[in-house]
């Protein structure tokens, strides 16, 4: 098959030999390059083929088609040790049917969506998705040894359901500590509390979302924490308060509330003229567009409470003095 399609698909140690498109699927028929392994048992090498049972395996999608891949599953027979050795595949974990890639993507997508909505989009079923995002989340947990500042969030399992899952996170080395499925207080603490006191202690800072029963799992499980709101809850409040506002000044133009809500740095030229646009067309609409890119500044520069409050304090006295020389 074509070295291009080896090269797209990017994974070691395989090539493609056919490829067919079959509805809004690809179908690619790959080849182990190697000719034989290492046996699992002994670790001496082995070309004595035994059987070979190929799989169909779920990749990553591409050019907006699901792609799957016809795996060949090959075992063999090792004389050193006589016994039989099925092959590792360092692209996927034994008995899944989706590349490593594939899933960690599947996870990433439900931590900033739903099962439910990505289970839609990829086209397979909620049972499979939510197996998935079991199976990475052990696959990430690392342990609590040295952790100072942990992450803590809830993920909606299904959209429109009371069916939470809260992820506990180590912020600094980016790592999953552990995924409880819950979001009660009492059940978060229960489950955090496993942890030795010494391990809990250590950790410094816990950085949480807005809701009201997090403080008070902090405070019985991280006694020498410091509480810290994730920003992109506290900027999402902000955004909720001025989408409301353009509602109530009547700015029903399209596109308006797109450009309120992102940041202003981000806009092309034509997109900050069609703000421009958009603010004439209210004085409270502007001056809470003005707090808002204001407040996300904070986050932007600050890197202490106290260098944060002399931001704002500063940008208030310039408005202040800015109103008598106007």
């Amino acid at each position: 098959m074509s070295f291009h399609l080896d090269y797209l698909l990017d994974l070691p140690g395989v090539s493609v030999e056919t490829c067919s498109c079959i509805e809004n699927q690809f179908a690619l028929q790959v080849r182990i390059v190697a000719n034989g392994i290492n046996c699992t048992h002994c670790e001496r090498f082995t070309e004595e083929l035994h059987q070979n049972r190929p799989i169909l395996v779920r990749d990553l999608s591409t050019f907006g088609k699901a792609v799957y891949l016809k795996v060949p599953r090959r075992q063999f027979y090792c004389r050193n040790c006589q016994r039989y050795a099925t092959e590792v595949l360092p692209w996927m974990d034994w008995k899944r049917h989706h590349t490593k890639r594939y899933e960690e993507y599947v996870y990433q997508r439900i931590k900033v969506s739903t099962i439910e909505q990505v289970s839609r989009e990829e086209g397979l079923g909620v049972e499979e998705i939510k197996g998935i995002f079991d199976h990475v989340s052990t696959q990430r947990k690392n342990t609590w040894d040295s952790v100072k500042r942990v992450g803590i969030d809830e993920i909606a399992m299904r959209k429109g359901h009371q069916d939470f899952v809260t992820v506990v996170g180590d912020i600094e080395q980016g790592t999953l500590l552990d995924v409880i499925d819950s979001h009660r207080s009492a059940d978060i603490i229960e489950v955090l509390s496993h942890q030795p006191i010494e391990l809990r202690e250590q950790v410094e800072e816990v950085s949480i979302d807005m809701w009201g029963g997090f403080p008070k799992v902090i405070a019985q499980v991280f006694p020498n924490a410091v509480l810290v709101y994730d920003r992109f809850h506290v900027m999402k409040l902000v955004n909720n308060e001025l989408n409301k506002l353009r509602k109530a000044v009547g700015m029903t133009l399209r596109g308006s509330r797109f450009l309120l809500l992102k940041n202003q740095t981000d806009l092309n030229q034509e997109q900050r003229s069609q703000l421009e646009s958009i603010l004439n067309h209210s004085c409270c609409l502007r001056i809470a567009h003005e707090l808002k890119e204001e407040f996300r500044q904070i986050y932007e520069t600050a890197r202490t409470p106290e260098s944060g409050v002399s931001i704002q304090g500063d940008k208030e006295e310039l408005r202040f003095e800015g109103s008598f020389a106007g």
